[in-house]
């Protein structure tokens, strides 16, 4: 922060609201940073259908740091969307992980009230999630988060499967979570 000159401050202190929480399950699920000494970029990909997930996530930005979008472009079947802020894009690199095996929850987020952390699943399994007649699934390859969201999910006393799936290519396993309809 000592040499950015460009970047506008964020707010001293965030209150953890709904909003935040699903921004945090967004970014935890689509979101990636660049951060370089004096810039960097919070950005989030959807796909081209979900504007809803873009619309609030710009919305979310506005409300809670006072930031407007920098560049919003489809690339093929998604919507990138980025905010010019080295200072928010080092604050959700340290709170919440930098590149997708790195993803984690802070500990003090795992131990929220479960009725705040329901906007963070609900915002997590809104990016990587998937919800069919059959149930739902959630995978990620960060370790860690899977074993953040089983936490989250216990505590909502929601009864879910959890495999650790071996790939091949660039990502060696795949953690899912599969919660399946009551009978």
């Amino acid at each position: 922060p000592k040499y950015d000159f460009k970047s506008k401050p964020l707010p001293e202190k965030i209150i953890v609201t709904e909003g935040f929480l699903r921004l945090v399950g967004y970014y935890l699920a689509e979101g990636y940073v660049r951060t370089d000494r004096c810039k960097g970029t919070l950005g989030f990909v959807f796909g081209e259908k979900e504007t809803q997930l873009v619309n609030d996530v710009i919305l979310l930005i506005k409300k809670i740091f006072s930031l407007n979008v920098n560049n919003k472009r489809i690339v093929r079947n998604a919507i990138n969307i980025e905010f010019y802020s080295a200072r928010l894009a080092r604050f959700f690199a340290d709170f919440f992980g930098k590149g997708a095996a790195n993803k984690k929850l802070p500990h003090s987020f795992i131990l929220l009230p479960i009725e705040k952390q329901k906007s963070l699943i609900y915002g997590l399994w809104r990016g990587d999630g998937c919800i069919n007649n059959k149930g739902a699934k959630y995978v990620t390859i960060s370790k860690q988060l899977a074993y953040h969201l089983r936490i989250l999910l216990l505590r909502q006393k929601i009864i879910f499967s959890f495999l650790t799936v071996e790939e091949k290519g660039i990502h060696k396993q795949n953690y899912c979570i599969y919660v399946k309809e009551e009978s």
